[in-house]
């Protein structure tokens, strides 16, 4: 399990290559962060460790003994076996990032990166997998399927129910389903936990490369961000393959294993906030059958406008002017490809921003919160604002405001190309908190209020409605 290598913590054991040829070696591995693994490999350039020098090497070393480099490997092989007393862990995708060396001493060590560290795996042939499991922050809430069952009718005491719902497999998709789970563990003095949550799981006959996977596994997480306009994140990921099955002690198969995964984007640190109706655009229960299949190809048709769009998410350390410009891409794009659905690209092509965000508004049969013509000429006027060095740059008010009604145009149009019904869409975008403007608040340094008297808002730069609450 991953938790056996806790952030900051190293392990040491022996590296396995698949090359008989390559002598036996002590390695390390370590824990950076959450989403990361490292590998360290130390070395005595005088011993038999030396071809391991060569994997660092790059192009900066000549050796007199391979002139032409051909009978040694000169780079770090990308999927390693490591084994220690905890078990083994394949690192897949490694990569040198550089080495350390004394001549003084004669010994070095190489430090490589690894995109997948896959825990308990024991191949070499983990850079194709047949099975991937993820868990999406959010999803849960979002579909409504729940495992665990509540009985107390005097709510003084009652029965909980603790059964894992039926997977529900996507039509349209090979191997793409929602796996319901559901775990009972101990906490602390007197308490016992439950936890429910949804898996999505991509299942293969044949094993693909992770990238294969992960597009199906990100599209379903960009689903979810659209609904929430939350930055959802991989709160957790498995991996499997078919010839690295679950063994009991007599070496017996005995079902699937399922393998934890540290990888860039899959973060279990932090918690997920409880997530209410409310808190989504809309949900799988408003959509018809077949929309999730539906959203991966429209996903993948419009991705050169839906992927900027969302990106914006996770650009919350950035200037306000950043999320407009990608907002502002995805919008320019989508409004690209709705003009092809009428004509040629030479003529989809010479349609201005304004035009495409005339032709977004018009494929939306809704009556948004704002009014469309000022939004297209204040959109296309901060949009060229920021382009351009020789237009005046739009003030920060401005720019959030325009980006909240992109943000609330585009989340309105995927719902609607998935199938939601128009009477609730309405009612969903007129409910939305993003219907709120943004308003910029006046510098304390500027009110000429006399201090004895008690201020109606907070000083600060800006501020906006808050997510409204509503009764479950």
């Amino acid at each position: 399990m991953a938790s056996e290598l806790p952030v900051g913590e190293t392990r040491f054991g022996d590296l396995i290559d698949g090359n008989e040829a390559t002598p036996q070696i002590r390695v390390q591995i370590r824990r950076t962060d959450a989403t990361h693994v490292e590998l360290i490999v130390p070395w005595a350039s005088d011993s038999s460790e030396e071809p391991y020098r060569r994997w660092f090497s790059g192009n900066t070393i000549s050796f007199d003994d391979d002139p032409d480099r051909s009978l040694y490997r000169y780079s770090v092989p990308p999927v390693l076996l490591f084994q220690d007393h905890h078990g083994p862990v394949v690192l897949v995708g490694c990569s040198s990032v550089g080495y350390t060396e004394s001549w003084m001493l004669g010994s070095g060590a190489g430090r490589a990166r690894v995109r997948h560290a896959v825990f308990g795996g024991r191949s070499l042939e983990y850079a194709k997998v047949n099975g991937m499991r993820t868990e999406v922050s959010g999803l849960h809430s979002w579909l409504d399927i729940h495992s665990i069952s509540e009985d107390r009718p005097d709510h003084s005491s009652g029965v909980y129910t603790v059964r894992a719902a039926a997977p529900v497999e996507i039509d349209g998709i090979e191997g793409l389903s929602f796996v319901p789970v559901d775990s009972v563990r101990p906490g602390g003095e007197g308490e016992r936990i439950l936890r429910e949550s949804v898996h999505v799981q991509t299942l293969r006959a044949e094993p693909v490369r992770w990238a294969e996977h992960w597009k199906m596994h990100l599209a379903i997480r960009d689903l979810v961000a659209t609904a929430s306009w939350r930055p959802e994140r991989f709160t957790a990921a498995t991996v499997s393959r078919d010839d690295d099955p679950l063994r009991v002690a007599s070496g017996d198969a005995v079902g699937r294993a399922w393998h934890d995964v540290v990888a860039a984007g899959v973060d279990a640190s932090g918690d997920t906030p409880p997530r209410r109706h409310a808190d989504f655009l809309f949900r799988s229960r408003d959509l018809p059958e077949g929309a999730i299949a539906q959203w991966i190809r429209l996903r993948e048709q419009y991705a050169r406008a839906v992927d900027p769009i969302i990106s914006g998410l996770r650009l919350d350390q950035g200037a306000v002017e950043s999320a407009f410009a990608q907002v502002g891409i995805g919008m320019e794009a989508l409004g690209y490809q709705l003009a092809l659905r009428t004509g040629t690209p030479a003529k989809a092509d010479k349609r201005t921003f304004a035009q495409r965000l005339e032709l977004v508004a018009a494929d939306l049969p809704l009556v948004m919160p704002f009014d469309v013509e000022t939004w297209v000429r204040e959109t296309t006027a901060a949009y060229n604002g920021i382009k351009h060095a020789n237009r005046a740059l739009p003030a920060a008010v401005q720019v959030l405001n325009r980006t909240r009604e992109c943000q609330l145009m585009f989340r309105a149009w995927i719902a609607y190309k998935l199938g939601m019904d128009l009477p609730g869409l309405q009612r969903a975008v007129d409910a939305d908190p993003m219907v709120h403007a943004y308003e910029a608040l006046p510098d304390p340094a500027d009110d000429s209020v006399p201090h004895a008297e008690p201020r109606t808002t907070a000083p600060t730069l800006l501020q906006r409605e808050s997510r409204r609450e509503e009764p479950e």
